[in-house]
């Protein structure tokens, strides 16, 4: 064996074809705080790796991803595995690290057997010399048939004493071993001057050599004032372990930020560091020469963007992944991702938190913290990510972290035309719409037709259209019995409710992903105008559940879309956004909804509501006559309450008219122009009924 002193980056894999985006949140153990670190591919199938506390112990999951069905088929925990950051392709096994978490007297490298997923045996790594302590795992790479296992150690014969930082020296380490974890070698790499050097990444360039980058505590002797100052340190390694590359970072005074590495086809190796609260990304070639510099900078607010992967797309392109932090405690955490060309020029950022974000009211359940640790490139140019989302368990004051996976388009975004920041819905149950349980009773009134009483529910059986799987959506009459079926089918993805169009893309009805500022387009050919989105809130009704709300508001009407619900005044006319009253189509009001016969909302003015499984209809109904009118409406109750005021709206939503009548439940409309409108009756009780008439000259 051999031990070299010298004194002083997890790349590529592809996969399938496209598939749907999504957002995914998997908690294998119930409880148990898995904390997502990488991720490695076999064949079809992504090994992902987390490690964290399950029934108070520290350990490692290692859990199968399989992309052709999209579904976390397999997880184990290794209880004696405690914490490690990477997993080591080893032909029919992984080799996984880990550290000793009570004494820290030695890391270990665990065999597994990569079909069955069993523990084969577990090797300690120590340095001989007794002068190492304190060892603490880092990442870990194969090179050359051989594994390079990463650590720092603390030196007891260095100690340093520097302004006010005192201590032992720290130094980095590699084990490197065969895949029977032989040790052949074990390289130590000691700080030029001052308190410590650490392995951050490691990555093998096309011409054979490994790079390592490094972050180093140096001690900065340039002015009259010496002082310890961080920088990057970046080392080139041939098959022999030796230097044939050493390039030195920028001094990075405020931030300690990892930097990530991957080297391109051409030897140009990309790199990032933190300065001055901004991620700046340095293509360097193999002379160590800068060839450009891409500096992500605040988009909105005060952004902090802490990188923790990068990757060259097959376009050559820099796509990184990692964690965009806020000033504002409220934002959170949320994980983002980016992307440059082979210039520097920065293409997009997007970032993706839960809607816990500007809402801080909601409950304390909701996700708050959320990362990015990996990422990889599909064949179809789609990004797939790894990371996690932590969150309060219950009453406990401590986070639980779960494994969070991604699919994007090359874009970035999991919808299109996606803003920005984009919110994933990632409630412990989130609420179904298109669901056959679900059940409205609404007020249905056509232009052409008497009012009547609907109830409206979604098929049981799935109807395939197009691309996808849709449920019809049906209606009977109050106390007919028979359901007829509409031509409308509706389906659900992540939040997004579909319907139906016969086009190319469907109608996009309802999005329970956004948050605050997000913006839905217009689409002027059915009447709809820009919407967005300028509340977030929460709503229980009547079976305690806890529902996400939507304030919408547009150019001319405002709304509620509450989750697995919908819209709260009518009935999925969300695409009619701005009409209040619908010529060419009816006005279907909701009076009530229930999910499997159980009574969940019930509007304000009504005592009781018509369902499926109770055919009782309490409530007050208003007669208006004549309709068509030219001069006196007359306005009657079926309580007999009196009516204090009428106001008048026409089809755009627009106040016309109001009345306060003294005597006679009689107003006069003679100044109205033809068309119709919809009136809204207050009585004297303070209770409101709402009519549509139609007005003649």
């Amino acid at each position: 064996m051999k031990l070299i002193n010298i004194i002083l980056l997890l790349t590529g894999v592809y996969t399938l074809s496209a598939q749907e985006r999504y957002s995914k949140v998997f908690d294998p153990f119930s409880g148990g705080d898995e904390y997502s670190v990488d991720l490695t591919k076999v064949n079809d199938t992504f090994y992902i790796r987390a490690y964290g506390a399950l029934d108070d112990h520290l350990s490692t999951t290692i859990a199968r991803y399989t992309l052709d069905d999209d579904t976390l088929s397999y997880a184990k925990n290794y209880v004696n595995i405690q914490g490690g950051y990477t997993i080591l392709d080893a032909g029919e096994i992984f080799l996984l690290s880990s550290e000793e978490s009570v004494y820290n007297e030695n890391i270990s490298v665990s065999r597994v057997e990569k079909s069955s997923m069993e523990l084969l045996n577990t090797v300690d790594l120590k340095i001989s010399d007794s002068r190492y302590f304190n060892y603490t795992i880092k990442r870990a790479i194969g090179f050359n048939d051989k594994y390079f296992i990463g650590a720092q150690v603390l030196d007891s014969q260095e100690y340093f004493n520097i302004g006010i930082y005192a201590g032992y020296r720290e130094k980095a380490v590699f084990f490197v071993t065969d895949n029977n974890l032989q040790i052949d070698t074990i390289l130590i790499f000691s700080p030029t001057s001052g308190a410590y050097i650490k392995i951050e990444d490691i990555a093998i360039g096309p011409e054979g050599v490994l790079y390592i980058s490094f972050a180093e505590k140096y001690l900065n002797t340039s002015g009259s004032n010496h002082y310890l100052e961080i920088r990057k340190r970046i080392m080139g390694f041939d098959q022999n372990y030796n230097i044939i590359f050493n390039w030195f970072g920028p001094g990075t005074s405020i931030n300690d930020s990892r930097s990530c590495l991957t080297i391109g086809n051409d030897s140009t190796i990309y790199v990032n560091y933190e300065y001055d609260y901004q991620s700046h990304i340095n293509a360097i070639d193999k002379q160590g020469v800068l060839k450009w510099e891409c500096v992500l900078d605040s988009v909105i607010g005060q952004n902090l963007y802490k990188i923790t992967k990068l990757i060259i797309a097959a376009n050559g392109d820099i796509i990184g992944a990692g964690t965009m932090s806020s000033a504002f405690y409220e934002l959170g955490e949320s994980g983002f991702l980016f992307r440059t060309d082979s210039t520097g020029h920065l293409k997009w950022r997007k970032s993706f938190r839960f809607n816990k974000g500007l809402a801080p009211y909601l409950p304390d359940n909701f996700p708050l913290w959320t990362n990015f640790e990996d990422l990889e490139e599909l064949p179809n140019g789609d990004l797939f990510i790894l990371g996690w989302i932590a969150k309060k368990n219950g009453t406990s004051p401590l986070l639980s972290r779960d494994i969070w996976i991604l699919r994007t388009g090359e874009d970035g975004c999991l919808w299109d035309n996606c803003p920005f920041i984009q919110d994933i819905i990632t409630k412990d149950t989130y609420i179904s719409l298109v669901n056959p349980e679900n059940e409205w009773v609404v007020d249905y009134e056509f232009p052409t037709f008497p009012s009547a009483i609907r109830r409206y529910a979604f098929s049981a059986d799935y109807f395939h259209l197009g691309a996808y799987d849709y449920r019809q959506l049906r209606w009977s009459e109050l106390n007919s019995g028979g359901w007829e079926a509409t031509n409308a089918f509706y389906r659900e993805e992540n939040g997004r409710i579909y319907r139906y169009s016969g086009a190319q893309e469907d109608l996009l009805m309802y999005d329970f992903d956004l948050g605050i500022g997000d913006t839905l387009a217009a689409n002027p050919t059915i009447g709809q105008t820009t919407r967005s989105v300028s509340g977030v809130e929460t709503s229980t009704f009547l079976d305690n559940s806890v529902r996400k709300v939507l304030n919408i508001t547009g150019t001319c009407a405002s709304a509620q879309w509450i989750e697995g619900m919908g819209d709260k005044e009518r009935l999925f006319h969300a695409e009619n956004f701005c009409s209040l009253l619908d010529e060419d189509g009816p006005i279907l009001k909701i009076r009530c909804f229930s999910v499997g016969d159980e009574l969940v909302y019930l509007r304000s003015d009504l005592a009781g509501c018509y369902t499926s499984a109770s055919n009782d209809l309490v409530g007050t109904e208003i007669y208006v006559y004549p309709n068509p009118v030219k001069e006196n409406l007359f306005l009657e109750l079926s309580n007999e309450e009196e009516v204090e005021t009428v106001t008048f709206y026409n089809n755009l939503g627009v106040i016309v008219l109001i009345q306060r009548l003294e005597s006679r439940n009689t107003v006069d409309v003679s100044g109205l122009l033809s068309g119709y409108y919809i009136g809204l009756v207050r009585t004297g009780n303070g209770k409101n009924y709402r009519f549509k008439v139609m007005i003649k000259e």
